[in-house]
C-alpha cells in the first residue's frame, strides 16, 4: 500500500441520527476522521487516518476503507473501553442539536432509544479517543503533503498542529473549529500554524457572537489563518483568501439522504483541492463536491464508490456559479 499523501487526525464515532423529516439512522459507522477521509478519497486514494477506535467500533466499519487503499496503520484500537457515541437531531433549516430533545426521543420506539445517546461531552472519554502526536506513524511524514484536523478540543488541535509543523514545516494544515467556550481565543497561536481555517457558520457564530460571516472570517484571518472558509450548509460557503478577497461558492444540488459528515467531507476535499490548485476558491469547489456526494449516501463508506471523473464533472458544473463578494480578485474562477 502506498504511503498516504493526505492524512486526517480525528475521531471515530457511532452515529445515531434523526433527520429533519423524522427518518432514523442508528449506530452508523461515523466520526469526523472517517468522513474527512471519504471526502479526500473522492479525489485521491493515498489517504491515511490517525485515530483511536473503541472496543465497540465494528471492524467492518473500516474494512471498506482498507479495501479502497486508505492507510489505517494510524488507527489505534482501545480494546479496554467502548468508544464515542453521537446523537444528532436535524432541524428543517439544516441546523442540528447534539443529543435529542425529550420530544424527539419520545417519538422513537422505546426499544431503540438506548442507542440514541451522545457521550462526547464526557471529557475523559472524549480525550481517550482523541489522537495524540505519538499516534502519527513516523513513516508517513516523508510523503505527506497535507493534514486535516477536524473538530477536537483546542488543546489537542494545538499539540497535533505543532507536532506536524515541527516535523514538516512545509506541510499544508487545515483546521476545523475547536471546542471551547463561546468567544474564547485559541491558545499558543493555533491559527498561525494553519493554512486554512474551516469553521461552520454555527461555529463561527459561537466563536464570534454578533459578527456576520464575513466579519468573523476577517477576525479569524487576523488571528493568523492564511485562508478562512465558513461553511454555510445549504447556502454553500464563504471563502476569504489570503489577499483579502471574499468569494461565495453555492452548494451543489444533491439528492440528500442524511447531511451527517458533510462538513467533514468538505474539509477533506478542500485539502486535496488546495494542494492540487494552490487556490482556496477552487479548493472550496473540491470540498463542495465532496460534501454533495456524502449527503447522498447512507454511510461514509458508501462514498468510496464515487469515481474522480464523476466529481470532476460536478466541479466543472459548479465553477461557473462561483461569485466574488468583495474586492481582492477579478471575476469568476474557471
Amino acid at each position: 500500500m502506498a504511503a498516504p499523501v493526505f492524512a486526517v487526525l480525528g475521531c471515530l464515532t457511532l452515529d445515531s441520527v434523526v433527520t429533519a423529516s423524522g427518518d432514523r439512522f442508528a449506530s452508523v459507522c461515523g466520526g469526523n476522521a472517517l468522513y474527512a477521509a471519504a471526502g479526500m478519497a473522492i479525489w485521491e486514494r493515498r489517504v491515511g487516518i490517525v485515530t483511536r477506535a473503541g472496543s465497540d467500533y465494528p471492524e467492518d466499519c473500516l474494512q471498506p476503507f482498507e479495501d479502497a487503499g486508505i492507510a489505517l496503520s494510524g488507527v489505534h484500537p482501545r480494546l479496554d473501553q467502548p468508544g464515542l457515541h453521537v446523537a444528532f437531531a436535524y432541524r428543517r433549516d439544516g441546523s442540528r442539536t447534539h443529543g435529542l430533545a425529550p420530544e424527539v426521543l419520545a417519538a422513537i420506539p422505546a426499544e431503540e432509544r438506548s442507542v440514541f445517546v451522545d457521550d462526547t461531552h464526557e471529557e475523559d472519554r472524549y480525550l481517550a479517543f482523541t489522537p495524540r502526536p505519538s499516534d502519527i506513524p513516523a513513516p508517513w511524514m516523508a510523503d505527506l503533503s497535507g493534514a486535516h484536523l477536524p473538530q477536537l478540543r483546542w488543546e489537542s488541535q494545538a499539540s497535533l498542529a505543532r507536532a506536524l509543523r515541527e516535523s514538516r514545516p512545509d506541510l499544508r494544515i487545515t483546521l476545523d473549529a475547536w471546542h471551547v467556550a463561546a468567544g474564547q481565543e485559541p491558545a499558543d497561536g493555533l491559527l498561525e500554524d494553519v493554512d486554512a481555517f474551516l469553521p461552520s457558520e454555527d461555529d463561527a457564530r459561537r466563536l464570534r457572537p454578533d459578527r456576520s460571516a464575513p466579519e468573523a472570517a476577517r477576525d479569524f484571518q487576523a488571528l493568523g489563518a492564511r485562508h478562512v472558509v465558513i461553511k454555510l450548509g445549504d447556502a454553500g460557503c464563504l471563502v476569504r483568501t489570503a489577499e483579502g478577497a471574499t468569494w461565495h461558492i453555492p452548494a451543489y444540488p444533491a439528492a440528500a439522504i442524511d447531511p451527517t459528515g458533510a462538513g467533514d467531507a468538505f474539509c477533506g476535499g478542500f485539502l486535496v483541492g488546495l494542494h492540487e490548485t494552490g487556490d482556496p476558491v477552487q479548493a472550496a469547489a473540491f470540498g463542495t463536491i465532496s460534501a454533495s456526494f456524502v449527503v447522498e449516501q447512507p454511510t461514509a463508506a458508501s462514498v468510496l464508490v464515487v469515481e474522480r471523473s464523476a466529481a470532476i464533472a460536478r466541479r466543472v458544473d459548479l465553477m461557473g456559479r462561483i461569485r466574488q463578494v468583495s474586492s481582492g480578485g477579478h471575476g469568476v474562477r474557471r
